[in-house]
């Protein structure tokens, strides 16, 4: 005896486009909630492919002006000890100038000697604060300071440079001619 067999396949045509509505609104929802809970809007490359691609672009932008900025807040931290220590240097040739004039003046009552020995503490006092803002000839920052910030189109355009290089630059005693003198 010969056994037949019929196979009958039934489509829920109705069911299977609701099933396939139900899923894209899930899938829709769930980004979503995403975007919501992360407080963006391309959270992945599916999300907007260009659009992330202009994001990453603007992340690196701001990352490299993000270090530019770091860059420009040391420099200008060097620049304000190399002030501050001009500043000193300045006092101090102030000093320099008063100790000159009183014993340069006929009516000087003191001790010439005591006056120079002050005078020429001042002047190694002079040394010690250029060495130790690094601009005594040949000093640390008696160079060109460069500082790159970026955002330029080119990288000329995306740098500050301050230029202190040489003896013109240079603040000790013997830059400013003053080291073989004397009251």
């Amino acid at each position: 005896q010969e056994v037949t067999m019929s196979i009958s396949v039934q489509t829920n045509v109705a069911s299977l486009n609701a099933q396939f509505y139900i899923n894209q609104n899930q899938r829709f929802q769930n980004t979503a909630i995403q975007q919501l809970s992360s407080g963006y809007k391309i959270n992945s490359s599916s999300d907007d492919p260009a659009g992330l691609a202009v994001a990453n672009q603007y992340a690196g932008e701001v990352t490299q002006l993000t270090a530019g900025v770091q860059n420009a807040t040391d420099g200008l931290s060097a620049l304000q000890i190399a002030d501050g220590g001009l500043n000193n240097i300045s006092q101090i040739l102030g000093r320099l100038q008063i100790l000159a004039s009183e014993s340069a003046s006929g009516t000087f009552q003191g001790n010439r000697a005591t006056v120079n020995a002050e005078y020429q503490g001042l002047l190694i006092e002079i040394d010690r604060q250029a060495a130790n803002i690094g601009l005594n000839v040949g000093g640390a920052n008696n160079t060109n300071l460069t500082v790159y910030t970026g955002g330029g189109s080119s990288q000329a355009n995306s740098q500050v440079t301050v230029e202190l290089a040489g003896a013109n630059f240079a603040v000790d005693s013997a830059a400013l001619g003053i080291s073989t003198s004397s009251v």
